[in-house]
């Protein structure tokens, strides 16, 4: 868990010792202590936890402390030593790492010789840089990447949590670590609740705060390039497998700032994917031209050509989908938009024997319908009633087929027949016009 403090005269102390037992085993608490006139409370705070950790003798925990350098910092340090050195005294003699150590991070300016009396001390010195201080010999070292120290840290400790679950077979991988964030009287539940002051976070929330972060440190060269395309990559898979499609394709989009030109093929496929997906069929076809080839790639150019009523160059697509050995659950959509390709090309026959080849393994309402209308096309009125009956029996809450059916009935001259289910298909939308003029020309011929 990491807990994080701003230290000033609002801080309600009772309040966090309250939510202390809610922590993690190992956590790390992060103080900002902007101003020294009260570092009495930072030590009052500090006494909390260790009398927390001497009554609960399994936790550990990490104390950053985050504030300006000034002078005369020892006798500050000293004292924080005097109150956990029996501490690294317990880790020293079980040859375990101390429950509670302490890691002071400086903003922007840390002298040599405080840096030698810290790491004496074994308090191992951080530092957040600005601009002016890029070249630092520090190991623990922040950016500089926002105002607000807090979420510079913040969000950096974020980033490096997923850097190192990113190979993780974890659904969670890209979880946060429980987090609380204490502000004057209020508690936050994580950064970005901190920063944009919101009480509860979320999911989408969560999605749009990493995208945002990744873009916010690309350019601060924290991150090698190919790992930040690694983690868009993984992170827009994960939108888009649960169907978060437009935050998906902009993941994509910076993946493609940062891959190599043979690498792009599999950023185009999914591109394309998502944009069929969304509706935008220009955009689909023009990143599936150029994307890697399978099925899919074929029948989402099939699937955006129909959409734009180019059917020809629906058929050429879809077909080339359907030659690929395909289990059924697959084959069933290509066979939907090719068998609509060849009744829109007038092909009929062609659409009822592809129809009637996958209904040998499944019955579908849209096969059923199809067919039917296809029947009906081709003046076959007893075969197209007979499609539309299977396809009620399927569907009984499709308007639409008892609409068709009760054309071909009136074709067939069965008109109460055709009544019947004219009027049940209006029961179901009344607003089938068509059908409303059909049962008057019945009831009035």
């Amino acid at each position: 868990m990491e807990i994080y403090i701003t230290l000033n005269k609002k801080f309600d102390l009772d309040k966090f010792v309250s939510k202390l037992p809610e922590i993690n085993i190992f956590s790390d608490i992060y103080v900002f202590l902007n101003n020294f006139k009260y570092f009495e409370l930072l030590f009052n705070l500090l006494k909390e936890l260790i009398k927390f950790l001497n009554t609960y003798p399994f936790l550990y925990l990490r104390l950053h402390i985050i504030h300006p350098y000034k002078e005369n910092l020892e006798s500050f340090y000293l004292k924080i030593y005097q109150l956990v050195s029996p501490f690294y005294l317990e880790g020293y003699n079980h040859q375990i790492l101390p429950r509670l150590m302490v890691f002071p991070i400086f903003l922007f300016t840390l002298p040599r010789n405080l840096k030698d009396f810290l790491e004496t001390y074994f308090f191992p010195p951080g530092i957040i840089l600005d601009k002016k201080t890029k070249n630092h010999s520090l190991e623990r070292v922040f950016i500089n990447s926002h105002k607000d120290p807090l979420l510079s840290i913040g969000y950096q400790n974020i980033l490096l949590n997923l850097l190192e679950n990113i190979q993780s077979s974890k659904i969670d991988w890209k979880l946060c670590n429980p987090m609380m964030i204490f502000e004057e009287e209020k508690i936050f539940p994580c950064i970005y609740a901190y920063e944009k002051k919101l009480s509860y976070i979320h999911e989408e929330f969560c999605n749009r705060c990493l995208y945002r972060l990744l873009k916010k440190f690309s350019p601060l060269g924290l991150i090698d390039p190919q790992e930040l395309a690694t983690l868009h990559f993984r992170l827009a898979l994960d939108l888009f497998e649960n169907k978060n499609i437009e935050m998906a394709l902009k993941h994509f989009y910076e993946t493609l700032r940062f891959t190599s030109s043979d690498e792009k093929e599999e950023i185009y496929y999914y591109l394309g994917i998502g944009k069929a997906q969304l509706g935008d069929y220009t955009s689909a076809i023009k990143y599936l031209k150029k994307a890697k080839i399978d099925h899919n790639t074929y029948f989402y150019l099939g699937f955006s050509f129909f959409q734009k009523n180019n059917f020809l160059k629906a058929k050429e697509n879809l077909e080339k989908a359907l030659n690929f050995n395909l289990p059924l659950e697959e084959k069933i959509p290509i066979v939907i938009y090719l068998g609509h390709t060849y009744k829109n090309l007038g092909l009929y026959e062609k659409a009822i024997n592809l129809c009637e080849e996958i209904a040998k393994y499944v019955e579908l309402e849209q096969i059923f319908n199809l067919m039917g209308t296809c029947y009906f096309k081709l003046k076959a009125y007893d075969k197209a009633v007979e499609c539309f009956k299977k396809a009620i029996l399927i569907d009984p809450f499709c308007a639409i087929d008892y609409a068709n059916l009760c054309l071909s009935l009136k074709e067939l001259n069965k008109r109460e027949e055709a009544v019947y289910y004219g009027e049940k298909a209006l029961e179901l939308d009344p607003e089938l016009e068509f059908i409303k003029k059909i049962l008057w020309e019945i009831k009035n011929d």
